[in-house]
This record gives structure tokens, sequence and C-alpha cells, in this order.
């Protein structure tokens, strides 16, 4: 039996792996609603986004922490029918070019229910990109050089749902800016990604954003 979900990016069929159906069906209460879950991811991401590009070349190893917001909607519905919010901590090498990083703590609620979802996703278990580049950009107007940079970020692992006590393999993709004149931030796009990479079932479980802010 196959599931499908529709997403922001289009429609995708995948197939009913453990955990991608508890991401539909799961059961439980409501973990307040999720609007101040919901509410207070939106705040900070709307801070990260107002605090403008980098603008000054970075060196070293920087440390960044904040949120993935990932959602889901169902089949002919005209919106989502949940999210999910997860931790994201990542070290970005700004001399180098890598970034290292992981994300864990997954919860939030489908068709009005909790579903905690549990289990870290790191780039160590990937050979995906995880990249850093700042780019130098001369302004005309004020005579000088501004250094803008952009990031990429893979992290895979195991994920398992509380509900059920079942599994499946998954991948998280961050793709990015660094925000704020000194790259205090960093914000874009997130998606999860459900299965072996390698079978016909593997798929998009959900798309969504992340920021995160200097430790």
């Amino acid at each position: 039996m196959n599931k499908k979900l529709m997403l922001r990016g289009g429609f995708v069929v995948l197939s009913v792996i453990s955990l991608s159906a508890c991401l539909g069906t799961g059961g439980g209460t409501g973990i307040g609603g999720g609007g101040g879950v919901s509410s207070t991811y939106q705040a900070n991401l709307d801070r990260v986004q107002g605090l403008g590009p980098q603008t000054v070349r970075q060196t070293g190893t920087i440390d960044y922490e904040g949120k993935t917001r990932i959602e889901t909607s169902a089949p002919g519905s005209n919106g989502p029918n949940g999210f999910f919010v997860g931790d994201v901590a990542f070290a970005a090498n700004f001399d180098n070019g890598t970034l290292s990083g992981t994300a864990t703590n997954f919860a939030g609620e489908v068709d009005g229910k909790a579903v905690t979802v549990t289990g870290t996703l790191s780039s160590q278990n990937t050979t995906d990109p995880n990249i850093v580049v700042q780019n130098d950009i001369v302004v005309p107007v004020v005579g000088g050089t501004i250094t803008q940079g952009s990031l990429i970020g893979s992290m895979r692992g195991t994920l398992t749902e509380s509900i059920n006590n079942q599994s499946s393999t998954a991948q998280l993709t961050l793709t990015g800016t660094f925000s704020g004149t000194n790259a205090e931030s960093a914000g874009g796009t997130s998606a999860l990604l459900l299965g072996d990479p390698n079978s016909v079932g593997f798929g998009i479980a959900g798309g969504g954003t992340f920021y995160a802010d200097k430790k």
C-alpha cells in the first residue's frame, strides 16, 4: 500500500514505512494546540531573516544552534495538516569550507494529534554535501567589497516514533545563508527525507525552514 503526501515542493508518492505511517496517523493528545510552538518558531525565523545578509568575511569555526520546522499535508488538501519542530546544531568552518552538525528532538502534531520522534541525525552518517561558501561582492557605490556566505548541511540517521516504537532511516538537508554583519545567524529551507535512498520508496516526508544563531 502507498501513502501520498502533498508538499510545498510538489506531489510525491511514498511507500508506507513505519515512521511515515506514524506521521500520517499519529495518536495521542495535543501539545498545546501547536500555536505556541509555531508562533515562537516563526518569531525567531523572522528575527533572523530581518538581520540582513552577512557582509564581513569570517574565519575559523563558529558553532550555531537553532531549530527546523517541517510541514506535511494530507492528499488533496489546500494546506498543511501537521508540523514537526526539531533542534539543529552545526559547526561552520569558514577556513576550509566544511560543516558538521546534528538534528534531534523532533516533536509536533499531525491532524491535531501529538507525535514525538526520537533519534539523532548526523552529518557524520552521510557523504552528501556539508559545505560553507563565502563570496566576495564588489559594491561600486561605496567603493568596497562585502562578503556573503551560504551553507548546505546534510544529516542522516534513524528516527523512531514513540507511539508504536517504529523506526526509519531519515535525512535532513538544510540549505541557507548566513545573516547579520558577522554571520551571527543563519536561515533557509529544510527537507526531511524518509527511507533508504537506494530504494524505490525513498521520498520527501516534508519541507520547511530552519534558523540558527551563534552559540
